[in-house]
């Protein structure tokens, strides 16, 4: 399921120079392998370092309020 996702999110070489991952199960070779196949760069967070999930969780969540903001998503399904 995340593996698509990847695919996805990334359709034609435009995806980042890294990524940033939780110690979640869900995150498994198979992702790491595929986000490598992206030449992305895959971080993980701090093992028992729950304070860095916070972090990202709200630096993701300014990015989507900023970019709600100023972008009109057109032919979106």
């Amino acid at each position: 399921m995340v593996v698509q996702r990847l695919h996805e999110a990334f359709p034609s070489d435009s995806a980042p120079g890294y990524s940033i991952f939780d110690r979640s199960a869900q995150f498994n070779g198979e992702v790491i392998g595929t986000v490598k196949s992206f030449d992305v760069q895959p971080k993980r967070t701090g093992f028992r370092s729950p304070w860095q999930n916070g972090v990202a969780e709200r630096w993701v969540g300014n990015c989507r309020r900023d970019m709600l903001d100023h972008v009109i998503a057109l032919n979106a399904i």
